[in-house]
Order: structure tokens, then sequence, then C-alpha cells
């Protein structure tokens, strides 16, 4: 079952009935200087809820792209453990799109053992791409401990 609710331009959709939790954003481009992210598209979060609750698992708290020539692009951002209990690991994956929609590069980022309500700062790998992408995408997936 989906449910779109539209708060403050953000579009968010639940996905209800899944074991897995985890949670989607999707960005606009960043600023070259590593500064915040200039968001030119509309941007979508997708959570997926455990059973036992609406609220996922693992909740991306904000993030942006930063792009450097020399290293290559990566998100940066802050994910939270919504549950009463540890997450033995949690994984962050970005990808990046050109302006034809093509994906041009992914980085990861995971932690383990990340206990019941604590935030947690992520940077995914940086992903070598020949010029600044267009938009990303960055989900997390979870394993209880």
């Amino acid at each position: 079952m989906f449910v779109t609710t539209v708060v403050s331009g953000v579009a968010m959709t639940v996905m209800a009935g899944c074991t897995e939790s985890g949670d989607t954003a999707s960005g606009g481009n960043g600023n070259a200087d590593g500064g915040e992210a200039t968001d030119t598209n509309t941007q979508q979060q997708t959570s997926t809820s455990t059973p036992e609750s609406d609220e996922p698992a693992v909740k991306i708290l904000d993030h942006s792209m930063e792009y450097d020539e020399m290293m290559g692009v990566k998100v940066v951002g802050t994910v939270k453990n919504t549950t009463d209990s540890e997450q033995g690991y949690i994984q962050v994956k970005a990808r990046f799109f050109d302006e034809s929609d093509t994906r041009v590069g992914e980085g990861m980022w995971n932690a383990t053992d990340v206990s019941a309500g604590r935030e947690v700062q992520f940077e995914t790998i940086p992903a070598q791409v020949d010029s600044e992408p267009a938009r990303y995408e960055v989900e997390t997936s979870t394993s209880p401990s």
C-alpha cells in the first residue's frame, strides 16, 4: 500500500508491510565549493516502515551533495536510528545522475552497532565522475543486531 502526502513541498511516500526498513531521498546538485545543496529538483523522500511501526528504522535527517574535481562527488548528512533497539548495520547508498537521468556514479557509507535513538553523521565514499551530476538519490538499508 502506498500513501503519498505533501508536506511543505516535500512528497513523502510510505510503504506499509515491508520487513526491511530504509529511507530514500533525492536532491538536486550541490555547490562545487562543498556547500549546501542547491536543490533544483523537487526533493522526494520515501520511507519504508517496519510492520510494527509507521516510522522507518533509520531516517535520513539531512543530506547534501559535495563535488570536488580531484576527489569526486559524495553525499554528506545525518541518519538517525528511530527504533528502541540497536541497529547492527546501517548502509547509506548514493546514486548520481546526469541531465539525461543516466546514472554516472555511486558511493556508499556504512556503520555498525548504532544504538537506539542515536544520530550519526555520514559521508559516502567519493565517486569519480566526468562532471558534477545534475541530481542524486540516497537510500538507507538496515539489519538489526
